[in-house]
């Protein structure tokens, strides 16, 4: 059984300002998912500056991205890079939200096609159960790291919370669920 066709297909990882309806993107990363091959590696000046929370997580100071370029000056290479291509991330619907938002606050265009997010269907294999369930079959959302952790997949040459890293594990994730009998949580 193969869960994702990785020929054609692009993946997405973004950092962030933050969560909510005003956050930006401070990274983005798109790899390849057949090849693994790097196609967009940048950091980018937000708008507004990172809030310590979220430079806690990813690591990405407001210094590191004073010269960095603007979303303006990457969304061109960002578009060629997964234009005609089927686009997936780890938790789609937050890195979609967040690209449209800086998208929306730059004046531009961000209405891409949908993407396919690749934590859904790991959680439904998974297994774990919901803490509230949200549809039936549906396991509890598992972070990323953890996935890659439960999976038994080595990630110790990446450094989880930078996009093309965090593409790079999603993407052996990815051939994992296409090839490999998944480990399953269970209570026993």
């Amino acid at each position: 059984m193969s869960f994702f066709d990785l020929k054609n297909a692009v993946i997405v990882d973004t950092e962030t300002t933050g969560l909510d309806s005003k956050a930006e993107l401070c990274e983005v990363g798109v790899i390849d998912a057949f090849t693994g091959e790097v196609l967009v590696d940048t950091l980018i000046k937000p708008s507004r500056p990172i809030p310590d929370d979220a430079a806690a997580i990813h690591g990405i100071s407001n210094d590191r991205v004073k010269d960095s370029p603007d979303w303006l000056s990457v969304y061109g290479h960002f578009i060629r890079a997964v234009f005609r291509k089927q686009i997936y991330a780890y938790n789609a619907s937050f890195d979609q939200r967040i690209v449209t938002q800086t998208c929306e606050l730059n004046g531009l265009p961000g209405a891409l096609r949908d993407w396919t997010d690749v934590m859904v269907p790991y959680s439904d294999i998974y297994g774990e159960p919901p803490k509230f369930k949200k549809r039936a079959g549906e396991g509890r959302w598992q972070k990323l790291v953890n996935a890659a952790n439960q999976q038994g997949i080595d990630i110790s040459d990446l450094t989880a919370h930078r996009a093309v890293s965090d593409c790079e594990i999603t993407r052996r994730l990815m051939i994992h669920m296409n090839t490999k009998h998944i480990k399953t949580w269970s209570t026993k």
